[in-house]
């Protein structure tokens, strides 16, 4: 679904990475799909004191607008349809993690915290190669998924993708043996940037009513989007407008299966 853009003007600096990933991070938007055509480009930011994964193409959304907003006082502005609106600060130390949600169609955001995942990994004799770095392999289960990474030891530290971490190096390749998740490192530079948490205003929640309100904007999206005041318009292939109604729902298949 599609994600407003918000005001980015207004940050703390909480950290400055050292080096920063640059993810492909592929999944399905219906689940007729029979491959994983969709894609957003995701950044992890790895600091001393903190991480931070957020979208690359809503952040430029966000920047576009701010822009915008300066010279003409209007921001609106929604993102495609495969853009993340999700980001996920991890304050290393304390081994916690807040996770920021935008609700589509909508300016709230959610944030909730928990406590960094431990992972249980299987480490395999197996190598492939990965931007050229030699990796192992190594197998995990996470929130119902059972997941296939490579991870190389060239780059030490412990990250990666999402929620993804606690190997001997840094998670290249990692994807769910469904097939329904896919993250591929891309790129990868030792900028010194500063890793910035936006003033929004954040309505505090726990991750299990994230998770159930997610889910039920998915499944009644159409009466969702009613109940925003929005409407939706879509185009068939020669150029005819179909206003969505209240029957719309949208494919519902989280990272995270419910707990």
């Amino acid at each position: 679904m599609y994600i407003n853009a918000q005001d980015i003007s207004r940050y703390d600096i909480i950290d400055s990475s050292y080096v920063n990933i640059y993810y492909k991070f592929y999944f399905k938007l219906s689940e007729s799909e029979d491959t994983l055509q969709h894609y957003d480009r995701m950044e992890l930011m790895i600091g001393n004191k903190y991480l931070k994964y957020y979208s690359l193409s809503m952040q430029k959304l966000d920047e576009r607008c701010d822009e915008m907003y300066r010279k003409t006082g209007w921001r609106g502005k929604t993102s495609g349809r495969a853009d993340i609106g999700q980001t996920i600060i991890c304050n290393v130390p304390q081994k916690d993690l807040s996770v920021i949600n935008r609700v589509p169609f909508s300016n709230t955001i959610y944030e909730y915290s928990e406590k960094c995942p431990t992972f249980k990994w299987q480490i395999t004799n197996e190598t492939d190669t990965v931007l050229g770095y030699l990796c192992k392999k190594a197998t995990t289960t996470f929130a119902g998924r059972k997941y296939i990474a490579y991870y190389t030891e060239d780059l030490p530290v412990p990250y990666g993708p999402y929620k993804f971490g606690g190997l001997p190096g840094l998670i290249l390749e990692i994807y769910d043996t469904d097939e329904e998740f896919y993250w591929i490192c891309k790129d990868m530079n030792l900028n010194k940037e500063p890793i910035k948490k936006y003033k929004w205003n954040f309505e505090k929640t726990t991750k299990k009513k994230w998770q159930k309100f997610d889910k039920e904007i998915h499944i009644h999206a159409g009466k969702y989007l009613a109940s925003t005041g929005n409407t939706f318009t879509v185009y068939d292939k020669d150029d005819n407008p179909t206003v969505i109604g209240e029957d719309w729902t949208e494919y519902y298949n989280p990272i995270e299966k419910e707990e």
